[in-house]
């Protein structure tokens, strides 16, 4: 998705130290909710079990 990396771009220039690791699950978190439209816990933990590799 081309909003992700726009997205993923901006918050590595803004912010330089940002752990990568931390990034990534920002980026992950975030594509869950975008692609699932709610905002709860649960339904994030559900979307981001499809999103990660087994």
């Amino acid at each position: 998705m081309r909003d992700i990396q726009i997205l993923q771009q901006t918050i590595e220039n803004q912010c330089p130290d940002i752990h990568k690791k931390r990034l990534r699950s920002l980026m992950l978190a975030t594509k869950a909710v975008l692609d699932g439209s709610n905002l709860t816990l649960t339904k994030i933990g559900r979307a981001l079990s499809t999103l990660i590799p087994q």
